[in-house]
């Protein structure tokens, strides 16, 4: 009988192994997406506000603020209710905190609480999932032929190429000149860049999430461990990311990044017309 075990040890190992790889490429291509977009996001995010600081001041922040710090704390709040955490105090927006925060929730849990905990990871990164759900809903309701030439284009995806063709399609159709006459077309690009000018992450967001996401992923690992036991440890590899959840959220995440984008664009143009001159002063 230790015979037996002892032999099945390289067996064992071999599925403790594949199921930790397994697992780190789920959370890849379930939720790595959106991880990517919120850090790019950030980056495009501390630009945009250095460079309407220097041109304009907080109000060129605020023009935004308005519409997009809400969505950003709605996010929290929603996560919160969903994984059972109670949420104690909550700001939606606010202007002139002396520490710059222009909206915050405070929330509670029970740490011992597995679901709780998996939980920290999907409140962390709300900002972004609440900001990907309102574009969509968005263009679905603003500009609905778009959406429908978007999503023809991702249903039935089997390959990553999708990604490009339904992106593709839906800035051709977005930007059409028949668009420029259309006032929803332009109510629909202040709500859109308004929103992903407020969908990063903070530092507390992301100290959050990656507590949560280490839960899950031990949580994930144990579960993989068997199935992939049972299953011989096969691993379906090109069905994990050639699907249409991914192709919808990568092909979302270029638009959501494009918007993000124009809003640092004007605000560096804006930086570049109204930064202070240098005065050259030639000594006599």
């Amino acid at each position: 009988m230790m015979i037996g075990f002892i032999s099945d040890i390289p067996v064992l190992a071999g599925a403790f192994i594949k199921s930790l790889l397994y697992t780190a490429l789920q959370l890849v291509s379930y939720v790595g997406g959106f991880i990517l977009v919120g850090f790019i996001i950030g980056a495009l995010e501390n630009k945009r506000n250095e460079w309407l600081r220097k041109s304009v001041g907080e109000k060129g922040i605020y023009s935004t603020a308005w519409i997009g710090v809400p969505i950003h704390e709605l996010g929290h709040a929603i996560m919160c209710c969903l994984f059972g955490h109670k949420v104690e105090e909550m700001r939606l927006v606010q202007f002139g905190a002396p520490d710059g925060t222009m909206g915050y929730v405070n929330h509670s849990y029970d740490p011992h609480n597995l679901f709780h905990r998996i939980g920290l990871f999907f409140i962390g990164i709300a900002p972004i999932i609440m900001g990907v759900v309102v574009v969509t809903t968005l263009l679905y309701f603003l500009q609905p032929n778009t959406y429908g030439l978007w999503t023809n284009e991702i249903h039935g995806a089997k390959e990553f190429s999708a990604v490009w063709s339904s992106s593709l399609a839906l800035l051709t159709s977005l930007f059409d000149a028949s668009n420029w006459k259309d006032p929803f077309f332009y109510l629909f690009l202040v709500l859109a860049i308004s929103v992903t000018s407020h969908m990063s992450l903070s530092k507390p967001d992301i100290t959050g999430a990656t507590s949560g996401l280490i839960t899950m992923y031990v949580i994930m690992s144990i579960f993989n461990l068997v199935t992939l036991s049972l299953q011989g440890g096969e691993m379906n590899l090109t069905e994990l990311f050639v699907n249409e959840y991914n192709v919808f959220v990568l092909s979302l995440s270029c638009i959501v990044l494009l918007f993000a984008g124009i809003s640092s664009l004007l605000a560096f143009l804006l930086f570049l017309i109204r930064k202070p001159k240098k005065l050259n002063i030639i000594p006599s």
